[in-house]
């Protein structure tokens, strides 16, 4: 049930942990026959690149668009919202350092920062997320293994296999919580639609272009630390690097990820998304693009020993 969390996501977390810009569609913005099924409701694919124009450019090939090019934005012109709370609390400090760093970067290059808060939010949002992927990925995923061939027929099979102690884990807390079909359906016919609704009026009411928030709370770790301990309790990777990447999944919306800085060890500090409407891509992505020209220099880890991983 876990897979279906990173195909969901796309290219958030990948570009956020690697440095690089990565680009999360509208859902259903690009055809993905012949993928893993995993969540239909929510996956999606995404170019990742080292500037928006390529990302641009795949989107333009992708989508047989006839004028690739994206629109001039200005940034002077543009209100960005920023989430006052939810989507920037609990962050590691060199992800709030760098963070807060952009915004003045951006307010120094005319942009206006819109602080308010997104209803919705927190955990109606997360338990909306997480109810939707672990319900569908049970069905949708086990279908997949037996018709294949593959030789697996179910989850928990493929999940033995598994050697990332994260993915052990969120599998644990998946089969923990079982989601029923009524859950599963009051969310998908009510819970999403309204949380979306809910963004919708975010977007119009503030009047915003679109909405800026840190990727993942932490910088990218070493390879082979996967569980850590917050506040007493075990937490795997992947459930604090998912806490702010289900949101644009959970709307539908397109998100196009950028870097902000590296560690003193010159990795990734994280990323940052630019999270536009519904059906606008091509304005997140020009909107991405103005907002790129501010970002700080990105330098290959040349000292980082790279280390083979098991999956």
């Amino acid at each position: 049930m876990l897979i279906a969390l990173v195909l969901a996501l796309a290219q958030s977390g990948p570009a956020a942990l690697t440095g690089t810009m990565g680009f999360r569609p509208t859902t259903g913005r690009y055809f993905i026959y012949g993928l893993v099924p995993l969540s239909s409701t929510m996956d999606a694919v995404g170019p990742m690149a080292r500037d928006v124009r390529d990302l641009a450019l795949m989107d333009a090939v992708l989508t047989g668009a006839q004028d690739p090019e994206l629109e001039p934005v200005a940034l002077g012109e543009l209100r960005i919202g920023v989430p006052s709370v939810l989507l920037r609390e609990g962050l590691a400090f060199p992800v709030e350092w760098h963070f807060q760093r952009m915004l003045r970067r951006l307010d120094r290059a005319g942009v206006t920062l819109v602080e308010a808060e997104m209803p919705g939010l927190g955990m109606d949002s997360l338990l909306a997320y997480q109810a939707v992927t672990f319900f569908e990925t049970a069905i949708e995923l086990t279908a997949f293994l037996q018709e294949n061939d593959t030789g697996l027929s179910s989850v928990e099979e493929l999940v033995s296999m598994l050697a990332s102690p994260s993915v052990i884990v969120l599998f644990e807390i998946a089969r923990e919580n079982p989601i029923t079909e009524e859950v599963y359906l009051d969310t998908l016919e009510n819970g999403m639609p309204a949380l979306r609704q809910l963004y919708l009026d975010y977007l119009d009411s503030n009047d915003l272009d679109a909405v800026i928030y840190p990727t993942v709370p932490m910088p990218a770790l070493p390879i082979g630390q996967e569980v850590f301990e917050i506040d007493g309790r075990q937490v795997s990777t992947f459930e604090v690097f998912l806490r702010n990447m289900h949101y644009a999944p959970l709307m539908g919306a397109p998100a196009v990820t950028l870097p902000i800085g590296q560690t003193r060890e010159q990795l990734p500090v994280g990323g940052m998304d630019v999270m536009g409407a519904p059906g606008a891509d091509r304005r997140t992505l020009a909107v991405a693009h103005a907002i790129a020209q501010v970002l700080p220099r990105i330098r290959a880890p040349c000292e980082l020993e790279p280390r083979p991983y098991q999956f």
